[in-house]
């Protein structure tokens, strides 16, 4: 379980190095940061090319880390079983990641400063779970 995390925390911060250099992004944000930045997808049609939501610096930071999340959920072992343990349907897309994230942390009780990693794996390892194979 714990080599899991490690490979969560190595790949999101892998993914994630231009914008976090840039900013001062870690994989250590909150939650409570996370969910003010994606909010605006809240509604948003995942399946529309126009999003209708603001291009700023938040909604960059929010689709940037989903879309680092989204690519790592395709990273596999010679086995072809999924190393974050995350089986998204075929048609899923960043947009539903986010969404899926949003949905899951509504009304959940957490510290203020619980790390983000951590709670977006969850709701998406529940969102789109495996095989028991891992594939």
């Amino acid at each position: 379980m714990a080599k899991r995390w490690i490979l969560i925390l190595a790949a999101m911060t892998v993914l994630e190095g231009t914008c976090a250099r840039a900013v001062e992004i870690q994989v250590s944000q909150t939650i409570e940061v996370m969910r003010e930045n994606c909010e605006p997808f809240r509604h948003a049609d995942p399946r529309r090319k126009m999003l209708g939501v603001p291009a700023d610096f938040r909604t960059g930071v929010c689709w940037g880390t989903f879309a680092s999340l989204y690519h790592a959920t395709f990273l596999a072992d010679q086995n072809k079983r999924r190393l974050l343990h995350v089986c998204p349907r075929k048609d899923a897309t960043i947009v539903d990641f986010i969404q899926t994230f949003l949905t899951f942390t509504d009304g959940r009780a957490r510290s203020y400063d619980a790390i983000f990693a951590l709670e977006a794996h969850t709701a998406l390892a529940t969102a789109y779970p495996c095989k028991r194979d891992g594939t």
